[in-house]
């Protein structure tokens, strides 16, 4: 038999099966370091497809992401995979699997002269895997913020989100809108006023006085959070709110301090 992952690539094997909780699959054409380097990415194990010696497909073992090592009884070598408990993880994983396979298309397409733009596979490929991407918070969409669509391509589709909370990118910052039922036009254009529709998902920063956060104009800020702005720290301490508690600023902490922020140094 032979496995197939969700790169296209096939390897072969002597057996598959889920035994005790996890995905054995024995190999014996390739070395053990041969198999590491296989199977320790989980964007190609999302779904493994078993394949009969002449290819024809008899099954699908989905959801074995997580390699847990390999053992070795003779010329066979056995490779152990498990399921991810992790629901972020999973997901995470899904939006890479679906943009690795889109890649691997787009470069299958351009060894035979097909463009991207010609390929509705391939269009559709990216669809799902940007259909996924919304499902990660903040911190996981900025890991894979490159599969999100561009503000320019939702102004040109006229398109309308239907929940908060929506992700895209713009001049390479991730974004997300505030309300449902946001349409994207053409003078709505980030960072330019519309801090009350489009909030900027800032690079994993912990707000700390040690790890203080960039500030930026239409940011959201929270309560008790530090911030940096031209070598300058500032603590959000708006009166009357609560630690945690956010807000939307259209201008920069020095131009609010006072009112939303104080100089700390």
């Amino acid at each position: 038999m032979k496995i197939r992952l969700i790169d296209g690539s096939v390897h072969e094997a002597k057996r598959a099966e889920v035994m005790n909780g996890r995905l054995e699959i024995d190999i014996q054409d390739k070395t053990a370091e041969e198999i590491q380097d296989i199977f320790s990415v989980p964007a190609l194990l999302t779904n493994i497809e078993l394949l009969m010696d002449d290819g024809e497909k008899f099954g699908d073992v989905p959801g074995w992401t997580t390699y847990s090592g390999v053992m070795v009884l003779g010329d066979t070598k056995t490779v152990i995979l498990t399921q991810s408990a992790n629901i972020t993880e999973q997901r995470l994983t899904a939006v890479e699997s679906e943009a690795l396979k889109a890649k691997q298309l787009a470069e299958d397409l351009k060894e035979n002269g097909i463009s991207f733009e010609t390929n509705a596979v391939l269009n559709a490929s990216v669809q799902v895997a940007r259909v996924n991407a919304q499902a990660l918070g903040d911190v996981e969409a900025l890991k894979v913020k490159a599969i999100y669509s561009t503000w320019e391509e939702l102004v040109f589709d006229g398109y309308v989100a239907m929940e908060s909370g929506y992700k895209f990118i713009h001049n390479g910052e991730l974004y997300k809108t505030v309300n449902a039922g946001q349409r994207f036009q053409a003078e709505w254009i980030p960072g330019q006023g519309t801090e009350s529709i489009f909030t900027r998902i800032d690079e994993v920063h912990v707000g700390s006085l040690e790890d203080p956060i960039p500030a930026a104009a239409n940011m959201e800020y929270t309560k008790g959070l530090y911030y940096i702005e031209d070598g300058q720290v500032y603590q959000m301490n708006r009166e009357g709110m609560e630690d945690g508690e956010k807000v939307v600023l259209q201008f920069l902490p020095s131009e609010l301090v006072g009112q939303y922020f104080k100089l700390v140094s």
